[in-house]
């Protein structure tokens, strides 16, 4: 009864196209056992054993094989560009980060500073998504104005990168100090990369990127989140790239911490956005909060609250792009 209520529930929101009666067949299947591996864990939850709830969401009629190929959108780039990565080392941003003063809990939602969440559907581009939501965030905080970028725009044009197969926010991020962006409105999201429309005369002239930082695990900086906290705290939200496996995909709310992680940064493969941190009054946990790309229905209205000060856990601290705009 609860399987065929979910079910039905699943489809009015999601409205799977399925191509054959006996592939829907296939998909109902999927779905129950998903369900049932969703009950299992919040029955878990409420023994205290997890600190996160899952639920239904769009990937509840995939395999656990097919959900983390569709979240695989992060790309290591080539030999050559991870060369020159090196030119991007922020050593300024580490003196610094050992200096400022941060608030214990900052959330830019609270100032307007953060778009809607979006939704990438059956493209592979988390990074484009991540890319123009930071650069939407650092706009606003620097001009008092938000606006939604083309992220189509970094699909199309951003050569470096690989389209709806995949790419990495430092090649975006190059691509827009060279050539700017525009908005959403004049180059909307198509979910599939087509051939580059853009003109010069596109871009948002208020928006200029001076320069970025990188960091990494293979240019000599260790996972660091205290350092991560001291530039989302000071400067404002911050590209991160984590390790996204099966427990991420069905997380409904709470606080996620998944001992399947792995700690190698070799393991990441999707690119989100940190818009704050803070503890949890009632367990006394922190937590990151993440914007991420997979529309309202995931997670909590489309963000994750992800564990802060757990060992980096899914590599949340490993690797991070911060742009620095034009006044």
């Amino acid at each position: 009864m609860l399987a065929r209520s979910k079910r039905s529930s699943f489809q009015q929101i999601h409205r799977p196209h399925y191509e054959s009666p006996k592939i829907e067949a296939i998909r109902k299947q999927i779905f129950k056992n998903n369900l049932a591996k969703i009950v299992q864990h919040n029955k878990e939850y409420e023994l205290g054993l997890h600190t996160y709830r899952k639920g239904v969401n769009q990937f509840s009629d995939m395999t656990e094989d097919e959900a983390l190929k569709f979240a695989s959108c992060f790309q290591t780039p080539s030999v050559e560009e991870l060369v020159k990565m090196t030119e991007m080392i922020p050593a300024n941003d580490f003196k610094f980060s050992n200096a400022a003063k941060v608030p214990d809990a900052i959330d830019y939602r609270d100032q307007g500073a953060v778009t809607r969440v979006k939704n990438q559907g059956k493209c592979g581009s988390c990074w484009a998504f991540a890319t123009t939501g930071v650069l939407e965030s650092h706009h606003f905080l620097k001009k008092k104005k938000l606006l939604e970028l083309s992220e189509q725009q970094l699909i199309d044009c951003s050569e470096r990168n690989r389209g709806c197969n995949g790419g990495h926010p430092y090649l975006a991020m190059k691509y827009v100090k060279k050539n700017g962006i525009s908005t959403a409105e004049s180059y909307p999201y198509m979910m599939m990369q087509s051939s580059c429309q853009y003109k010069p005369s596109m871009k948002v002239p208020s928006l200029k990127v001076v320069t970025f930082t990188y960091t990494s695990p293979s240019d000599g900086f260790p996972p660091d989140e205290h350092y991560l906290k001291q530039l989302v705290g000071y400067f404002g939200p911050m590209v991160v790239a984590i390790e996204v496996g099966k427990d991420f995909i069905n997380y409904s709310e709470g606080i996620f911490f998944s001992d399947d992680c792995k700690k190698s940064s070799s393991a990441i493969n999707h690119a989100v956005l940190v818009v704050g941190y803070g503890t949890d009054k009632k367990t006394g946990q922190d937590f990151w909060i993440v914007k991420n790309s997979w529309g309202e229905e995931y997670g909590e209205k489309g963000y994750i609250r992800m564990a802060r000060n757990r060992n980096n856990n899914c590599n949340i601290a490993s690797i991070i792009v911060r742009p620095v705009l034009q006044n």
